[in-house]
């Protein structure tokens, strides 16, 4: 199991870190520091994890979604 399935484990089970992480991994793409993996920019997965980091009350998930306009939503 790769950092990266983890990292979704646990953002799927509500781990409301993980979710920040994953948001924010997916709307920079480039190499994670978990075990040095390559992630592919994706704007859609960038905005489901941070919405889902942001309605927990984590406050840097919602200023990145924030920061992505009203059309981000749509992705």
């Amino acid at each position: 199991v790769t950092g990266i399935a983890l990292l979704h484990r646990s953002a799927d089970g509500g781990y409301v870190e993980a979710q920040a992480m994953l948001g924010q991994l997916y709307l920079d793409g480039g190499i994670s520091f978990v075990n040095d993996e390559i992630v592919a920019k994706d704007l859609g997965r960038a905005t489901h994890y941070l919405k889902l980091a942001a309605d927990q009350g984590h406050d840097e998930a919602a200023e990145l979604l924030a920061s992505l306009g009203p059309h981000a939503a749509d992705h």
